[in-house]
């Protein structure tokens, strides 16, 4: 599972995985070069992923991209079954639950990708998130871009979670009342794959992925 930043490069970092092929919710692949699958509709999604396990291809991992347009697409499937114009009027947050149905089976569906041999990959969006610990003050921290409950369902799905974002420098400007911080790009898309308080990242045990990764713009899976 892959999210960051908004423009970080989630698109251009899986395009550069081996021999991809990109279900493409949202309008994200860049690359010619790289094979997609278009897809608008929840069903279509769901065809997709069944071309993909029972038929012959070359391709060595399937990427989802991105997470917050399959979630739409599933709450439209919800809300035309129910008869309802938004997926929240169905009482008691049961939307929410009967969206699960559908996630679930596209995990499976992964799932089953990956008993082939083929890599399985969800590309997703970030947004920031106050926390309430109980043993700390409330702190802000990145975390997925989806309703809690698909959101926990992937994090514990996934081997690895990682986090992108443009390594930023704080520095003080000005003298005297006119001092002030300012934040100053250093130039480095950093991919983070252990949990910190200010992100969401994970490893299951058996990888060995340093906690921050230098990712260049081309071909970045390389050095991942």
């Amino acid at each position: 599972l892959i999210y960051s930043t908004p423009g970080w490069g989630k698109t251009t970092l899986v395009s550069s995985m081996p021999s991809p092929v990109i279900i493409d919710a949202e309008d994200g692949a860049l690359d010619d070069n790289v094979a997609t699958i278009k897809v608008n509709t929840y069903p279509e999604v769901e065809d997709a992923l069944r071309a993909l396990i029972t038929e012959e291809h070359k391709f060595k991992t399937v990427i989802i991209d991105t997470t917050s347009a399959v979630e739409k697409m599933i709450y439209d499937v919800v809300c035309e079954e129910h008869h309802v114009k938004s997926v929240e009027s169905i009482g008691y947050a049961k939307g929410f639950f009967f969206a699960m149905t559908y996630w679930e089976k596209i995990i499976d569906g992964m799932g089953k990708l990956r008993e082939k041999g083929i890599a399985t990959v969800f590309s997703a969006h970030s947004e920031i998130k106050t926390i309430n610990s109980p043993t700390t003050d409330p702190y802000d921290k990145f975390v997925l871009k989806l309703h809690k409950h698909p959101a926990a369902r992937l994090t514990e799905w996934a081997d690895i979670i990682m986090f992108g974002e443009n390594r930023v420098i704080v520095a003080e400007v000005g003298e005297g009342f006119n001092k002030k911080k300012k934040g100053i790009g250093a130039g480095e898309r950093v991919l983070y794959t252990e949990d910190r308080p200010a992100f969401l990242a994970k490893q299951k045990s058996g990888f060995m992925l340093p906690p921050e990764i230098i990712s260049p713009k081309d071909n970045g899976w390389k050095v991942v």
